[in-house]
């Protein structure tokens, strides 16, 4: 189905239907049918790109842009090789430095009376890998059933969670609470319930759930969790400096 979006030779007929254009607090986006019941809003910012003396920041919040946004294609990823490292999970990656994103798949986008609950995923690969733009996270049976399902980008390895002096501790951890945050100012505007928000993960994304669980800042981000195969991991300031 990605490859699909994301074809540069497709002609007219063959590419998939745009899908209506939705109006968030931050902007107005427009995004792609991936089937009857899935509409795709795909690189939404979040956060401003983490580059320059942001690039070691908690991060900012996007400003609002004017205009109507182009949602219908994958942006870039924190991730910047193609299958980094050893996975079963097909991982792309896309360049450029704008990386905190967010995708969106739903079956009601525009309708903010819906009310659907909604899935909020992290991806895994070990905090240092992995990407929020795999085909596999695209919706699949989720938005069929009635749930809309938000994939998140953050930064990894030494520029998420990398112990730096005068740089803040876990940037990465911030990036998932300002997801999370757009979340639930954003997503009735895709058919979504803020108040009915499950957040998910594989390995570090179900680590990193757990983080999220046992963070007081997040607790009203989420009303419930599903954690598959987390790791349990600890370090001191030394440790984790070194």
């Amino acid at each position: 189905m990605a490859s699909t979006v994301h074809s540069q030779g497709a002609q007219p007929s063959e590419r998939p239907a745009e899908a209506p254009v939705v109006r968030t607090p931050s902007g107005a986006v427009r995004g792609v049918m991936l089937g009857p019941s899935n509409a795709a809003y795909l690189g939404i910012p979040y956060a401003e790109a983490p580059v320059g003396d942001l690039r070691y920041a908690a991060p900012v919040k996007r400003a609002a842009w004017e205009g109507v946004r182009d949602a219908t294609g994958y942006g870039a990823t924190p991730l910047r090789d193609y299958m980094m490292g050893v996975t079963l999970i097909p991982e792309p990656s896309y360049p450029g430095d704008d990386t905190l994103l967010v995708n969106v798949f739903t079956p009601c986008p525009g309708d903010a009376a819906a009310q659907l609950p909604v899935y909020v995923w992290i991806h895994g690969g070990g905090f240092m890998s992995g990407s929020p733009s795999s085909p596999w996270y695209e919706g699949g049976a989720f938005p069929r059933d009635g749930v809309v399902v938000v994939s998140v980008s953050y930064r990894l390895g030494v520029d998420g969670f990398g112990r730096l002096d005068g740089a803040p501790d876990n940037r990465a951890v911030r990036d998932w609470l300002l997801a999370l945050e757009w979340v639930r100012n954003s997503i009735a505007a895709f058919g979504g319930d803020p108040g009915k928000v499950t957040i998910g993960g594989q390995s570090a994304g179900a680590s990193a759930v757990l983080t999220l669980l046992s963070m007081p800042d997040a607790q009203h981000l989420f009303r419930a969790v599903v954690a598959e195969s987390p790791g349990a991991f600890g370090s001191n300031r030394a440790a984790a400096a070194a």
